[in-house]
């Protein structure tokens, strides 16, 4: 998150996600495995060629349910980041409703126990935390 002046107040600039090295560490996981399972399943389709026994074609099911146990690491992460970022969503919909930050963090100390934004009741989760 990055904040910029503004002759309107403040520029706030950012994103939403994971930090860049964790969407590195998935590419790298996923491009790793497919590349020894296709390295293995050439191996194994020559070993077929010349009429030996095929052992290294293991490596496709075996790519395959790695493949599926990324996949299922990511969802569990997506998951669980879930709850914050709503709360981050709701909170900079509710400062782009209102953009006098101090008054939504003022509010937000007075009434901790309310729902949704304290200066216009849409609804905003995290104005509430």
């Amino acid at each position: 998150m990055d904040a910029h002046p503004h002759p309107d107040g403040t520029l706030l600039r950012g994103y939403f996600g994971p930090h860049p090295n964790v969407w590195s560490l998935f590419v790298a996981l996923y491009a790793g495995t497919a590349f020894a399972t296709l390295l293995a399943c050439m191996y194994g389709f020559s070993q077929w060629m010349i009429q030996e026994s095929p052992q290294a074609l293991w490596a496709l099911p075996i790519g395959l349910l790695l493949w599926a146990g990324i996949y299922g690491v990511a969802l569990m992460g997506q998951r669980l980041a879930q709850a914050q970022m709503l709360q981050l969503r709701d909170f900079f919909a509710c400062t782009s409703c209102h953009p006098q930050l101090e008054e939504i963090r003022a509010r937000m100390i007075e009434t901790p126990e309310a729902k949704g934004c304290r200066v216009c009741e849409r609804g905003a989760l995290a104005c509430s935390r």
